[in-house]
């Protein structure tokens, strides 16, 4: 037998509870179109009402103090930017390096125009040398090894009877560059007028890329090959006919 009388927390709890028919005690659920009467009721931690089995879970009676899956992502988002804040990051900057650099330095985009630029050229000589036609009647008959690749058009301005310019040719590399200009002036029909000279000049491009202006007219005595040899002409080079 217990020493006092002291009353336990379900006797406790029985006190509070109201009677039903004064022999049992009952508890009405908190959702008030609910009739289920418990004996033993199901407290919700969260609201502190009384529930019955049926609405005990805080989702079923919409508990005014339910967070959420959206609410506890939020809060926690929110907590973590409070305290972020209050952290010293004078240290993690001092030694962080951004992963993504914002500009690209000099050297790359200039590797990069200057690739693009060899590519292009590329195209440009291979659409050249698979159109390529001989320049006169002595040019067939060339060996491979003695062809010269070019493109050849007239200047703006000039009077000319044929418009498909420029066109892909090849030129003996050891021809004087006269006799091209001949063939030229033959083939888009350009008439010159009394006093009238006319001469070849290349023309800065893909393929001829920063050309000072003192090196674009061509010597016609000269061949070809000879300014081959100085690096002053590339095969697939744009020459135009002009008046000197």
């Amino acid at each position: 037998m217990l020493a006092h009388s002291c009353l336990s927390d379900q006797d406790a709890m029985s006190d509070l509870l109201p009677k039903d028919d004064g022999s049992n005690a009952v508890v009405h659920c908190e959702i008030e179109s609910c009739s289920q009467r418990e004996l033993v009721p199901f407290i919700c931690e969260a609201c502190g009402k009384m529930f019955c089995v049926k609405h005990k879970q805080k989702e079923v009676h919409g508990c005014s103090k339910l967070l959420t899956a959206t609410d506890q992502a939020r809060a926690d988002r929110q907590a973590g930017l409070e305290a972020s804040s209050k952290l010293d990051r004078a240290p993690l900057e001092a030694v962080s390096r951004p992963l993504y650099k914002t500009t690209e330095p000099p050297s790359s985009a200039k590797l990069k125009n200057d690739r693009a630029r060899v590519t292009a050229a590329k195209l440009t000589f291979m659409k050249a040398k698979m159109s390529a036609k001989p320049a006169g009647r002595g040019a067939s008959s060339l060996p491979s090894d003695n062809r010269f690749i070019l493109r050849l058009a007239p200047a703006t301005g000039l009077s000319c009877s044929t418009v498909d310019s420029p066109i892909s040719l090849y030129f003996g590399k050891k021809w004087p560059l006269g006799k091209l200009l001949d063939y030229g002036q033959e083939y888009f029909g350009i008439k010159s007028s009394p006093g009238q000279s006319l001469g070849l000049m290349i023309i800065e491009d893909e393929i001829m890329p920063n050309l000072p202006a003192e090196m674009r007219f061509l010597e016609l005595s000269r061949t070809l090959n000879e300014y081959a040899c100085e690096g002053r002409v590339t095969e697939g080079c744009l020459l135009h006919i002009v008046i000197r």
